[in-house]
This record gives structure tokens, C-alpha cells and sequence, in this order.
């Protein structure tokens, strides 16, 4: 079973879309890493590094200065601090500036959002 994270219509807005923020964020480092992308040169191992500046189970703010543009779909895995679980999810890349880019996590399986949502709260609380 997947989770799946979208946004909302609402027809009073510009594009026809708001954000809403439905998940609690924290501030948190985080290496993510994805299979390599025809854009980006890949490091050694053939995949993609980068590390998260904050997190939370609708997506990810990540610092690197790639050159992924909007629109781009990763499928990515991170481990949580202190935690042997990987995740494995598949995002999209909704906005980019000169300090990195933003994530909308597209699924997330069920168990691997219950187990970061639970991260989070715990890091909140």
C-alpha cells in the first residue's frame, strides 16, 4: 500500500493551487541519496548525494547546488539519525534557488510515513 501526498485544489487562487502545509517540519541533516539523473554528473558510486536542511513527511528541503530543474521526479532513500530503517521514496522537485531545492514526497509507503511522522513529533515534543 502507498501514500499518496497531493495539493489541493482551490479555484480562488491564480494558478488554481495552494500549498498547504499539512505536516510539521523540522530542521534536520540528512544524507539522501538517488539514482544517477541524465542532468547531473553522478559521484563515484554512480549515484546522486545530497543532504536535507529540513524534512518533513510531505517532502524535503535539500542544500545542494545541482542542476535539477523544476519538474524532475527522484526516487530517493535516507535513513533517519539513530535509525537503521531505510526509506525509500519517490519525489518531485517543485522549486530550486541558489541554496538547493525543494521535494514534494509523490509516494511513501504507509509504514515508512507512520515512521517519520512519529520521528518528527518525537523531535517536536
Amino acid at each position: 500500500m502507498w501514500y499518496i501526498i497531493a495539493m489541493q485544489k482551490n479555484n480562488n487562487s491564480n494558478n488554481g493551487f495552494i500549498e498547504k502545509r499539512k505536516y510539521s517540519r523540522i530542521a534536520l541533516k540528512v544524507k539522501f541519496q538517488c539514482e544517477s539523473h541524465p542532468t547531473i554528473t553522478p559521484q563515484e558510486d554512480g549515484l546522486l548525494h545530497f543532504y536535507s536542511k529540513n524534512l518533513c513527511c510531505g517532502g524535503v528541503f535539500v542544500e545542494c547546488c545541482s542542476e535539477l530543474t523544476e519538474g524532475t521526479i527522484l526516487l530517493m532513500e535516507f535513513k533517519l539519525p539513530k535509525k537503521e530503517k531505510t526509506i525509500t521514496v519517490k519525489g518531485l522537485v517543485l522549486r530550486t534557488n541558489d541554496k538547493g531545492f525543494g521535494i514534494r514526497f509523490l509516494t511513501l509507503n504507509i509504514d515508512d510515513f507512520e515512521f517519520l511522522d512519529d520521528y518528527v513529533n518525537q523531535c517536536l515534543s
